[in-house]
């Protein structure tokens, strides 16, 4: 498995790819706002401190995307794809994102327990909860890295 970076200079080449994939396999977890985001961001947003995009690939094919904005209070999410799952990949870019960017932020909602058993096991802890427009119950968790950050290609 190889993580990768994406550069703002390489954020053109990765947008649309991105997008594909998270609308392909994200089980329609992906917010509209986070596809916003990902359609919208701009190079120098993505070289802000707290921003980041990451790819993870085997054999060259795309297997799993993560992207998280200021510290993930702009956006956070990530998908792996079906076949992929269950193998730790998740647990492995959002630790990266979190050793790297030294915190994080994200909404997960309350139905979601995969994602809200990844972001425990990585020590985000719940901060506070909401009901977003549609009655649904969200829940922010919150955590502080112990890891030093590790180099990406």
């Amino acid at each position: 498995m190889r993580f990768s970076r994406v550069t703002p200079e390489k954020l053109e080449k990765y947008r649309l790819p991105f997008i594909r994939f998270a609308a392909q396999h994200g089980e329609k977890r992906i917010t509209d706002s986070a596809i916003a985001w990902l359609k919208t961001v701009q190079p120098e947003q993505l070289a802000d401190k707290g921003s980041e995009m990451i790819a993870a690939s085997i054999g060259g094919k795309l297997a799993a995307i993560s992207c998280v904005a200021h510290y993930g209070n702009e956006a956070a999410f990530y998908v792996v794809h079906p076949a992929y799952r269950r193998r730790g990949i998740g647990k492995r870019l959002l630790s990266l994102h979190l050793s790297r960017l030294g915190r994080y932020r994200c909404a997960v909602a309350a139905d979601n327990q995969p994602s809200l058993r990844l972001c425990q096991s990585c020590g985000l802890k719940p901060v506070w909860q909401y009901n977003n427009s549609r009655g649904k119950r969200i829940i922010v968790l919150e955590g502080e890295s112990v890891w030093p950050a590790p180099r990406l290609e």
